[in-house]
């Protein structure tokens, strides 16, 4: 995470990994503000994705989506940790 490519690499590729889904088409509609920065009681942070509408879950009485969050939580003390990459 020392030059600009590696950082954007880093970033994209922890992004993906917690939080991909349907491969291409939900990565290009991401947006910054899909990712929430929160804080557990303890002091840990970590982010969340807030979920839209997409093409198989638009929401609604009869949609069958997966309640189950997808979280990214702090390594703290790791020079690796996916929070700091994501807020540097």
């Amino acid at each position: 995470m020392n030059t600009p490519e590696s950082l954007v690499n880093t970033a994209w590729s922890y992004t993906i990994l917690y939080f991909g889904r349907r491969g291409r088409e939900n990565q290009r509609a991401m947006k910054p503000g899909d990712l929430q920065l929160k804080t557990t009681t303890s002091g840990l942070k970590y982010y969340v994705l807030r979920e839209r509408a997409t093409k198989n879950h638009p929401g609604g009485v009869s949609d069958n989506e997966d309640e189950s969050q997808s979280v990214m939580m702090a390594w703290p003390g790791n020079p690796r940790c996916p929070v700091a990459c994501l807020e540097k």
